[in-house]
């Protein structure tokens, strides 16, 4: 029995063989899904189609970034790249799972990237993380701090008013 993914077979003419009398042929529909982490305007896993996303496509689906917490200088993608995308060093140190745990940051300050991202194709399994802006975690605290503070005031100016 041989497993093979539709998608190899459409791009490699040599893949698709002829059925012959007693083949079996099972289908199995697996969807591709990424992960969306963080600053976004939702947390969710996003399925797609096994042609392909885009990284653009992908901030669509997404809703785009959270404008108040969202740092547009850091968007991560995290995927597992095949050995083979990188010099022989680094195959010596691939993980059991044969594949290689690699970081791609985005910059959407930079016009460039809105380019690139509109050729980089998102893949199955693949983790996009928007990190928070600086100031962002600076207003959770002064909106912490207020909600201890403002009962406190709010009291003493009453107790001032009697």
């Amino acid at each position: 029995m041989e497993a093979m993914a539709l998608g190899a077979v459409i791009k490699d003419p040599r893949q698709n063989i002829r059925l012959q009398a007693g083949d079996v042929v099972t289908l199995l529909f697996q969807p591709y899904s990424f992960t969306v982490l963080g600053a976004a305007r939702s947390n969710q896993e996003i399925p797609f189609e096994g042609t392909g996303v885009t990284l653009s496509q992908a901030f669509g689906r997404m809703g785009g970034l959270e404008d108040q917490r969202a740092n547009p200088k850091g968007v991560f993608i995290f995927r597992f790249e095949n050995p083979e995308m990188f010099d022989d060093n680094s195959s010596s140190k691939t993980p059991p799972t044969n594949k290689i745990p690699v970081i791609y940051r985005v910059d959407l300050r930079d016009p460039k990237t809105l380019f690139v991202a509109q050729n980089f194709f998102i893949e199955d399994k693949d983790v996009i993380y928007v990190s928070n802006a600086p100031l962002a975690d600076f207003s959770k605290f002064l909106q912490a701090v207020s909600q201890i503070v403002y009962p406190i005031a709010t009291l003493q100016s009453v107790n001032l008013l009697r």
